[in-house]
């Protein structure tokens, strides 16, 4: 009977450590291989990413290879941010990369069901990535050098659809635990409606003429403490060129409702691309705390836009504006006869929304840098008063600035800045040592491999004061 007794209570405990195992749960991985960027076509080792997936303890259910726009910079543009997907059949894959063809990256996304200790092989040709879930789920991004010295190529491993480093809900939460701040991150599959990867970024897609709703809770959230809550939102537009076809880049102005609780703002911003990569824009707003209930709260954006799709990626509540001006408090003063110049060039920045004009200011008022290069292009739209009010606001503030533009730009911004304007420069001077431009005949650079790039580039950069966007050493002339 005692023998019995123990037998059943043997069997129950057998029962209950079964009932308590890890249950197995659906997950989304991306890996990317390689760079997004292939500088020179004549690599010392070239590395075959065909391969497949292979998952021990666990089932992988469906995988799709990624490849992402080919770039051109000899062409004027990169669209290495392109994503495109295609669904295989089989677990397995055939690189899409020939070695000089200017396509430097490619990938998979693939969805598991499995626990922490599944464990995940990745094999290909250049070289394996095996990890167990468990440090996928942790670290949320891995990485597997692949390669040598001057070919070095990563195998990247993300957790989720962003094939890309992004901000995740745990990191988020981490960050604001460090800092003592209450808020709370949404990411796209919070919100209701079609979902899509665009730009490698993962969005809530809200059509033409279309809204989408979030709802999220803001724990421990006291509104009496600030009259006004910061709120960012991360969004840029997308348009497929026929209906039913993929998103590509669009330019123009969106008119888009942001309503939180009670409270609604209307906006009107301009999203374009660059390179042939739709640009993520940060609207920052302040709301109203009464808008704000002291746990479950809601958001819906309207896209007012006929035919463009409004692309929602990341949407932060509580999140200040970034600034450096606290930086400043426990800073040295700037000498008043400034020796270094350093700064920003402009080409990415949107001058429809004003952009120039806020940077310049924040430069000034905030101690961000003090030289410019003026290298407007692309979509952007500008007047010679637009290129005459920021020589002015230049002169006022003493920063030094340069152009790639000639004629009447050049001109205004000679008259209009004095002295502190360095002329027309030459814009990454490191392009020609890995085989663009014209400075050398283009027969002897065409086949160097990366050492030979690399003693080039050395060789070249001795003689220059000036490189890209920081003029080093004391005032010329």
């Amino acid at each position: 009977m005692k023998s019995l007794i123990h037998f059943h209570a043997i069997f129950a405990l057998v029962t209950i450590l079964t009932s308590c195992s890890t249950p197995k749960l659906n997950y989304q991985i991306s890996v990317t291989f390689g760079k997004a960027y292939a500088y020179s076509p004549h690599s010392n080792e070239i590395l075959d990413w065909s391969g497949n997936v292979k998952v021990e303890g666990g089932k992988l259910d469906s995988i799709f290879k990624l490849t992402y726009g080919i770039t051109d910079w000899e062409k004027g543009y990169g669209g290495c941010s392109r994503e495109y997907s295609r669904r295989l059949d089989k677990p397995e894959w055939a690189t899409d990369i020939k070695p000089g063809s200017g396509r430097g990256l490619e990938g998979v996304r693939f969805f598991v069901r499995g626990d922490p200790e599944s464990v995940i092989s990745i094999e290909t040709k250049a070289g394996l990535a095996k990890f167990k879930l468990h440090d996928l789920l942790d670290k949320e991004y891995l990485e597997f050098p692949i390669g040598g010295y001057y070919s070095f190529q990563p195998i990247s491993v993300y957790l989720g659809p962003d094939a890309r480093p992004r901000m995740s809900k745990k990191a988020y939460a981490r960050i604001l635990a460090s800092e003592n701040r209450t808020g709370t991150m949404l990411i796209p599959d919070d919100f209701s409606g079609p979902k899509s990867n665009f730009m490698s970024a993962w969005c809530a897609s809200i059509g033409p003429k279309k809204s989408a709703k979030a709802e999220f809770l803001t724990e421990n959230f006291n509104a009496g403490l600030i009259s006004e809550i910061p709120v960012k939102i991360q969004l840029m537009a997308g348009m497929p060129q026929k209906p039913g076809d993929e998103f590509e880049t669009t330019s123009g102005w969106m008119d888009l409702e942001i309503m939180i609780g009670d409270y609604s703002q209307k906006i009107r911003h301009f999203l374009t691309y660059f390179r042939q990569a739709e640009k993520l824009f940060d609207i920052n707003i302040k709301v109203p705390s009464t808008a704000f209930n002291p746990k479950k709260n809601s958001i819906r954006i309207s896209n007012s836009d006929d035919i463009k799709t409004l692309m929602v990626h990341r949407i932060y509540i509580n999140e200040p504006q970034a600034s450096h001006g606290e930086n400043i408090l426990r800073l040295p003063p700037l000498p008043s006869v400034p020796n270094f110049w350093v700064g920003y060039d402009l080409n990415t920045m949107t001058t429809q929304n004003g952009e120039v004009d806020t940077l310049i200011n924040r430069m000034e008022t905030q101690q961000m840098g003090n030289y410019v290069l003026f290298r407007i292009e692309e979509t952007n739209t500008f007047s010679l008063d637009d290129f005459s009010r920021w020589g002015g606001m230049i002169r006022q503030n003493n920063f030094k600035a340069a152009t790639t533009m000639g004629g009447d730009v050049s001109g205004i911004l000679s008259t209009t800045i004095g002295s502190n304007f360095l002329g027309i420069h030459q814009h990454e001077s490191s392009n020609l040592i890995y085989g663009w431009g014209d400075s050398e005949p283009k027969a002897s650079r065409i086949k160097r491999t990366l050492p030979d790039c690399e003693a080039a580039y050395t060789t070249r950069m001795k003689t220059i004061k000036m490189l890209g966007q920081a003029f080093l050493g004391s005032t010329p002339g």
